[in-house]
């Protein structure tokens, strides 16, 4: 499972924690850095969206500030290649992510919000040209054979889609496989890219594991239908 930040800056642990209310921000400033983090917290992945993604009701929450330190960008990840070859995009300073997870017997399932603010609109939507354009490479079947001998295989593909509202979205998929002798690693991601407005927001479901269950096309609905639920509270 993909871990890229620090789970120190600025966390809160949950179990069983109680859905989150998701108030619409009617006056978005320049950039979310204008909020408290507590505004901002309140503001994203709420416990009850992330449980209709399959995250269980005991899980842990974490809510964390990963911006840069002297305006240096915080790259958006958008797929691996080869399981060693990442493909991203520059993304913004200000960076904020909304996660939760969970494990049932040896599967573990991750639910995660980023959303990359930056100083203009105008910023944001050449971020998202370039990011439309870079996510051509995620796409192919890519097999790998390690000297400590296990085998990954992984399937990636890219998407886009069009909301009922008009609102455009790409979505990335990834199927992954460690193979070893006597045992066998899972790894099913699907992830949303929106723009809107001052920012862009990525939304993740991951379940990785042994012998991990293959995500359902109620899942992948879900993450769709979620990523366009917070972006309407930022205003998109």
């Amino acid at each position: 499972m993909r871990t890229r930040f620090a789970r120190t800056r600025f966390a809160l642990a949950t179990a069983g924690a109680a859905a989150l209310a998701l108030p619409l921000l009617a006056a978005v400033p320049a950039h979310a850095a204008a909020y408290p983090l507590d505004t901002m917290n309140d503001s994203m992945l709420s416990a009850s969206q992330a449980q209709s993604l399959g995250v269980a009701g005991n899980h842990l929450a974490q809510f964390l500030d990963v911006s840069g330190s002297k305006g240096a960008p915080q790259p958006i990840w958008i797929c691996d290649l080869e399981g060693s070859t990442e493909i991203e995009v520059d993304g913004s300073p200000n960076l904020y992510v909304k996660e939760y997870s969970s494990e049932k017997g040896k599967v573990a399932t991750l639910a995660q919000q980023e959303l990359y603010s930056y100083d203009s609109e105008d910023a944001a939507r050449k971020a998202m040209k370039t990011l439309r354009k870079v996510v051509k490479k995620c796409e192919g079947t890519f097999k790998v054979k390690h000297d400590a001998g296990w085998v990954s295989t992984q399937k990636v593909s890219h998407g886009k889609g069009t909301y009922s509202d008009g609102d455009k979205y790409i979505w990335v998929k990834h199927v992954t496989t460690i193979s070893e002798p006597g045992t066998e690693v899972d790894e099913h991601e699907y992830s949303v890219f929106q723009q809107f407005g001052n920012f862009i927001q990525t939304m993740e479901i991951d379940v990785e594991g042994v012998n991990a269950p293959k995500l359902t096309s109620s899942q992948i609905k879900s993450v769709t239908k979620v990523s366009h639920e917070l972006s309407e509270v930022w205003g998109g």
